[in-house]
């Protein structure tokens, strides 16, 4: 039912051509940061950003290696603002150098009723250092997994509980399955994954309550209420 190589959330990473080290990249007081999609052609590279602003990429740092961008992927982005124009919105068009990226991995949303749904999100424990909710539309997660191999792929999903949930609150579980892996080491790596969220807002409504729950490796079962709002930043979880 579910195709593995379009679905399957794997580790995000940033991409370089030199063994580029964000931890050691230090952008000017210009640099911003933030979730978007990209859109590219031969004569156009643009990201629309989650907060609405549109971002035009004419520079890269020469360390990028930018082929892993298509029309479509999801971006954690930091870029130099060169230029802005301000609409009356509030909202800006901005011309830019791109200094580093991550390309998110954007899972489709997992229901209890469907067919296998207990198999395919597994049972594994993981942890959330962050939880970002963008523009009340994407569930941005930061996570850590253990693993024996690094470099297999690890599959990870949000779950909505369709008993439990009603017409006033959705109750969710982000899910980790080790699939072919054993995560026996008592290291962690780390990963990001966004879930389009908007369309758990009933139709009509603009607003609706989440309880959010994970198994964690040894604080047991983690839970966190908030309410998804259309239109809004904020943060629902941030702890190590």
């Amino acid at each position: 039912m579910f195709c593995l190589s379009a679905l399957c959330a794997v580790l995000a990473v940033s991409c370089s051509k030199k063994g580029f080290d964000l931890d050691d990249y230090a952008p000017s007081d210009k640099a911003e940061e933030g979730f978007g999609i990209a859109d590219r052609s031969l004569t156009r590279f643009t990201i629309s950003m989650d907060n609405g602003d549109f971002v035009t990429i004419d520079e890269l740092n020469e360390e990028l290696e930018v082929k892993s961008i298509t029309t479509g992927s999801r971006l954690l982005a930091n870029y130099e603002v060169k230029e802005t124009v301000s609409a009356p919105d509030g909202t800006r068009e901005i011309t830019a150098r791109l200094n580093h990226f991550s390309i998110i991995p954007t899972p489709e949303i997992v229901r209890s009723t469907d067919e296998d749904a207990e198999t395919y999100v597994g049972v594994e424990p993981l942890n959330v250092a962050e939880a970002v909710i963008s523009s009340g539309k994407y569930l941005n997660v930061n996570y850590q997994i253990k693993y024996l191999n690094p470099k297999a792929d690890h599959r990870i999903s949000l779950l909505v509980d369709e008993e439990a949930s009603d017409e006033n609150t959705v109750v969710l579980w982000l899910k980790h399955n080790a699939l072919d892996d054993i995560p026996i080491l008592e290291t962690f790596k780390y990963g990001r994954v966004s879930f389009n969220v908007e369309d758990l807002i009933p139709e009509g409504k603009d607003r609706i309550d989440v309880k959010l729950s994970w198994k964690t490796y040894v604080q047991g079962t983690k839970e966190r209420s908030f309410v998804l709002q259309r239109n809004t930043d904020h943060t629902i979880v941030a702890y190590k």
